[in-house]
């Protein structure tokens, strides 16, 4: 810690026994306060860990140097709030039950947060302090502004002074959170292909039937010119036609996307709702897109001589 903190850019280092953030589980297990049973995932730290990672007590204390030079039989622990809901009685300065694991002594509480994914259940979650503790992940906080690079420049040199040979990887958190979630970002590009090709593929097929219709009804479109009907009113007749198509297609299809999507969602056990106003936006999309692409094919039938279009008959 001491030879990393030497970097001007590095405010400060910490220990954990996993990746925070990086999982969809995480190891838990089940203690005792005052009789009361209850579950929690639990993360082994070091004493300033909380402090690394900018994460405040809201009630109780922090860790301190001291957490970290008890007996082995002993360790020290950090709730976040969500505790409260299975055991209300909890209180700082208290101890649970002993256990296999040795007496805990509740230092304080934090607010609620989420460090697996949200796929999985948001649990209690207790930060534990103890001596001899094995913490193979290093956090480091950078200040704001430092070069990245020199950084990380720093960081081998430092390690390698230590032990040349030992093997270890910097990642940021950026590409952790990547890798968490690369399912869903996998899903959004496809789903956003398909959706284009969809489009795509709607756009020349609306395009088509336009075309043919357009050629069918030509001399229509004439003789309702000669008994004086404007370019908008002939646009209209086309547009209301293909729109009825498209409010049908929208209402066979809004069940199905709708199953779908609540499907999905299930897989998390934190999710949004699914708004009606993303279906009418949908709509007013496809619509648009459907009456630009018809209302630019009959332009040119609509504005035509339709003394030309009743001889061509």
């Amino acid at each position: 810690m001491n030879r990393m903190k030497e970097f001007a850019g590095i405010e400060d280092v910490g220990f954990a026994s996993t990746f925070v953030g990086a999982s969809d589980v995480y190891s838990s297990n089940y203690f005792n306060y005052n009789g009361e049973q209850f579950g929690s995932e639990i993360i082994n730290v070091s004493w300033n860990f909380l402090h690394v990672m900018g994460i405040p007590v809201i009630s109780g204390r922090d860790f301190t140097r001291s957490d970290a030079q008890q007996s082995d039989s002993t360790y020290t622990c950090i709730f976040t709030r969500r505790v409260l809901d299975q055991v209300p009685s909890m209180e700082p300065g208290h101890s649970l039950d002993k256990s296999w694991m040795g007496t805990g002594s509740i230092a304080g509480f934090i607010d609620n947060i989420k460090i697996s994914s949200l796929r999985s259940d948001n649990r209690p979650l207790l930060f534990m302090v103890k001596s001899h503790n094995v913490l193979p992940v290093s956090y480091i906080r950078l200040k704001a502004g430092t070069n990245v690079e020199e950084a990380v420049a720093h960081i081998h040199k430092v390690i390698a002074g230590i032990d040349p040979t030992y093997p270890f990887e910097i990642e940021f958190y950026d590409t952790l959170f990547n890798h968490l979630y690369h399912k869903e970002q996998h899903l959004k590009k496809m789903i956003t292909l398909f959706s284009l090709l969809a489009i795509i593929l709607s756009i020349i097929g609306v395009f088509g039937l336009v075309v043919f219709e357009t050629q069918y009804r030509r001399k229509e479109i004439g003789v309702r010119k000669v008994f004086g009907a404007t370019v908008g009113e002939i646009l209209n007749m086309f547009n209301r036609v293909y729109l009825k198509i498209v409010a049908i297609c929208f209402v066979l299809a809004v069940p199905f996307a709708y199953y779908g999507v609540h499907k999905w969602l299930e897989n998390f056990s934190d999710k949004t709702p699914v708004y009606w106003w993303v279906f009418a936006l949908a709509f007013v999309i496809v619509a648009a897109i459907t009456m630009l692409t018809v209302t630019f094919q009959n332009w040119k039938a609509a504005n035509g001589n339709p003394v030309n279009s009743v001889k061509s008959e």
